[in-house]
């Protein structure tokens, strides 16, 4: 199969996965209870029982850090779909599986290939190789020396992001590295991902710079 037609097919599982974990949290006041004060721990602005947000990408922000993020008791929601009886296609359980051995990490866009659709990344938090992202809009609009902030899931001929990426300019990496390196200083790995996860969407929503993803 041609790799952009894989990687549309890919996209189309993650979104359907989102949906069957949305749907596992709890309903009524409770699961309100849940999405505000995550909302909140983002810094975003609760109004009563309304979450405000500044942009469509919020709203994804959100519920990549309440589906895909650990929380106190160091399993995120999708870690304990994982353990419980569950019924997924064969690419929502690759997905899954991928996104819950992930952390989200700070890349340097190194280049661009629009017509390969990819992205070239090389991860600037660990010792890494290079990855090639394939992504239709990021390609188009992405500049060399960027900064972005992902969860890259890498799967077989394809690598993508989960569609929540938050994107700084060049000079800017001195900063992000300071804080990044700040938080090492959390003991308690899920509260860690938890305060760097917060750190990048609030830096993000002062950033001027926005890349699309498809």
């Amino acid at each position: 199969m041609d790799r952009i037609e894989r990687y549309k097919e890919l996209r189309q599982a993650h979104k359907s996965l989102n949906t069957k974990l949305l749907d596992s949290l709890p309903k009524g006041s409770k699961g309100g209870s849940l999405f505000r004060a995550a909302a909140r721990e983002l810094g975003y602005h609760v109004k009563g029982d309304t979450i405000v947000f500044s942009s469509e990408a919020a709203i994804d922000r959100l519920y990549e850090f309440l589906l895909y993020v650990p929380r106190g008791s160091g399993k995120s929601v999708a870690q304990k779909f994982i353990e419980a009886p569950h019924d997924l296609t064969p690419d929502e359980e690759i997905i899954l599986r991928k996104a819950v051995q992930t952390e989200p990490s700070l890349f340097r866009i190194l280049g661009a290939n629009r017509q390969a659709a990819q992205v070239r990344l090389d991860d600037i938090l660990s010792d890494q190789p290079e990855v090639l992202l394939t992504d239709i809009n990021m390609s188009q609009t992405a500049r060399s020396g960027y900064l972005l902030f992902a969860r890259i899931l890498e799967t077989p001929n394809v690598s993508f992001s989960s569609g929540t990426g938050m994107v700084f300019p060049e000079e800017d990496e001195p900063l992000l590295l300071k804080k990044c390196h700040r938080l090492r200083r959390v003991r308690n790995p899920a509260l860690r991902s938890r305060k760097r996860f917060a750190l990048f969407t609030a830096l993000q929503e002062k950033s001027k710079i926005q890349i699309s993803y498809e």
